[in-house]
């Protein structure tokens, strides 16, 4: 009978408990049928027709000393299938690998982060309010509707009115509604990160970060700004909001508390 391995016939023969547990048996030396049936639960004929299909597995070999047969687990058998497994394990290796990669390419969307071709310089702005963490998380976002500075930094003017709603920030006035962003984190107290857009199209978003620090006996908020190269205007639009957004802390610690 041939020792040549197969892997269909390899895995189906050792996907058999008992088969599984006559190779554990046989991997301390050969042995004949009797002994090898004293150390198992089943008798002779079954552990004769075990070997048989593990030896037509290839992974089992038998040679005669007189009236006897011995037999032993067949090592290039063993290794046949590891090798198949082994082709098998580098193949996915290499597919995870690949989809690693494809994952952490940036992609070509709004969210994107900045690349090594930014050109124009991140917004930093930053202020330190009374208020706790978690109170400064929840007045700035909670609550912006009751600071932030509608009549100057808005679309509809001082009678409209924003808030998140569902993961997105919205303007309304009336029947109007204008998004300004879409929340990509969430982590109270300490971290808002959003996609920023007020009046303009969601092509051009930027992205804006919002870390709430404790500091001392209060919290220091920290604001990033980027993304500059996906809007229509670029650096003016950099250079406007770096003027507008200290207006915006500063009516935001009027609420929270100047520390």
């Amino acid at each position: 009978m041939s020792n040549q391995s197969d892997p269909d016939a390899v895995f189906d023969a050792i996907g058999d408990p008992m088969r599984r547990r006559v190779l554990e048996v046989l991997r301390a030396g050969e042995l004949p049928v009797g002994e090898l049936a004293a150390r198992l639960p089943i008798g002779r004929p079954a552990v004769s027709k075990h070997l048989r299909v593990l030896q037509g597995a290839g992974l089992v070999r038998h040679r005669s000393e007189g009236t006897r047969n011995l037999y032993a687990v067949a090592p290039e058998g063993i290794a046949e299938a590891q090798r198949w497994l082994v082709g098998l394990w580098d193949e996915a290796l290499g597919a995870f690998a690949a989809h690693v990669q494809e994952q952490e390419e940036p992609s070509e969307g709004p969210l994107e982060k900045e690349s090594e071709m930014e050109t124009i310089a991140p917004i930093r702005r930053e202020v330190v309010v009374a208020a706790p963490p978690e109170r400064a998380f929840d007045l700035f976002t909670a609550s912006m509707g009751r600071w932030w500075p509608m009549a100057t930094h808005s679309v509809y003017g001082a009678e409209a009115t924003v808030a998140f709603e569902q993961g997105r920030l919205v303007e309304r006035l009336g029947e109007q509604s204008a998004e300004w962003g879409v929340v990509l984190a969430w982590e109270p107290p300490h971290l808002l990160r959003m996609t920023w857009h007020p009046g303009n199209p969601e092509a051009e978003s930027t992205d804006l970060t919002v870390r709430f620090l404790p500091h001392e006996t209060g919290t220091r908020v920290e604001l990033v700004h980027t993304g500059w190269e996906r809007h229509a205007l670029g650096e003016e639009a950099a250079r406007n909001y770096g003027d507008g957004w200290p207006i915006v802390l500063r009516a935001f610690a009027t609420l929270a508390g100047v520390a």
